[in-house]
């Protein structure tokens, strides 16, 4: 592997200057550095533990959830990355982890092929500035989803302890 483009964090945390064009591996996985949360309507408060990122790709995507009715998709996720705690006091001892739920709606385009529960995967937040529609893709083994949305938003973020694997 040559060397890791400017902009990009060996510890997959993405800095103002990162690209969505380039990828680095860090512990063992591909890591797309993008600016995700820029595309968010709502941020759900994430930036309480984070300045940029986390990256999606190192969190572990617990589960997704679709609502054919309101035609939105729910990511469920959890960032391992270092993180700041604003108010120590309000959040027990221990915590280790950042919970978050990533919403999309007005899901359209979706598109699904086989579903495992490893935990490398590749997810990929971007926007077109030509149709102003949120192309959101998550790729591993043997699997893929993809699909367009107009908006995004985080509904809920905490602090926590993972549980026990």
């Amino acid at each position: 592997m040559g060397p890791i483009p400017e902009g990009i964090s060996t510890l997959g945390r993405s800095t103002p200057s990162s690209s969505t064009q380039f990828q680095a591996c860090t512990r063992g996985r591909f890591m797309t550095a993008s600016n995700w949360r820029d595309l968010l309507d709502d941020s759900g408060g994430i930036e309480r533990f984070y300045e940029f990122g986390p990256e999606l790709s190192s969190c572990n995507l617990i589960y997704l959830h679709m609502d054919e009715r309101s035609q939105s998709l729910t990511m469920s996720l959890e960032a391992e990355e270092p993180f700041n705690l604003p108010r120590e006091g309000e959040y027990p001892e221990g915590c280790n982890v950042v919970a978050f739920h990533l919403s999309f709606f007005g899901v359209k385009d979706l598109e699904f092929d086989g579903w495992q529960t490893q935990a490398d995967k590749i997810i990929k937040v971007s926007k077109r500035q030509s149709d102003g529609f949120i192309y959101t893709s998550i790729t591993g083994h043997e699997e893929f989803m993809k699909f367009t949305a107009d908006s995004t938003s985080i509904i809920h973020s905490q602090a926590k302890r993972k549980a026990m694997e």
